[in-house]
Order: structure tokens, then C-alpha cells, then sequence
């Protein structure tokens, strides 16, 4: 329901790998408990997994396959860490989300 939001918006799907699952499990529990308090820490774990997503490389199955398992997406939480480093970009943009979700 989400992803196709997202699409009708042109915006980019988000999927949840393996590997971040806990983080964002953790993300939605925070969210439910706490309420408000934790909302900026679901958007950021979402644009972050958003993110990701888009950096992806759909021309073939082998190559995203490829990309997914550099990043660790296939394995369990405890097995490893998600590799994906953002851009510069992306932290400016986080920086300003920031700033405006604090500030309004």
C-alpha cells in the first residue's frame, strides 16, 4: 500500500532487506510506544531504506542480486551490518529534514 503511494508520487519504493529488519521493526516499535517523540526516527530509518532502493540497478536480476548481497541485504541482523554508505547529498538532506521537522 505504501510503495504504491509512493509510485502514484513518483517517488521511489521502499523495501526492508533481511539485514535491516530489526531496525526497522525497532523503528516501528519506538514509534508505537512513544508516539511523537520517535516519528523522526521511522521517517529517517524509511528514507534511509528509500535511499538505498533508488541507488539499486534494475537493468538485470544478476546485477541488483549482485548489489543486494554487497550490501549485505540477504543475511540476518546478527550475521552482519548493512553496508550503504549515503552521500554527501543525502546527509545534507537529512540535515535539513531535521531541522524542519524540529523547528515547525
Amino acid at each position: 500500500m505504501m510503495n504504491a503511494e509512493l509510485v502514484k508520487a513518483g517517488q521511489t519504493r521502499i523495501m526492508i532487506h533481511t539485514v535491516y529488519r530489526d531496525d526497522y521493526l525497532g523503528a516501528l516499535r519506538r514509534l508505537t510506544r512513544q508516539s511523537d517523540s520517535k516519528v523522526y526516527t521511522y521517517i529517517r530509518m524509511l528514507q534511509r531504506a528509500q535511499l538505498f532502493y533508488s541507488t539499486l540497478t534494475a537493468h538485470s536480476i544478476d546485477v541488483m542480486e549482485n548489489q543486494l548481497e554487497r550490501s549485505n541485504a540477504f543475511k540476518e541482523h546478527d550475521e552482519a551490518q548493512f553496508l550503504f554508505l549515503p552521500n554527501r547529498l543525502w546527509i545534507l538532506i537529512t540535515l535539513i529534514s531535521f531541522i524542519l521537522f524540529y523547528t515547525f
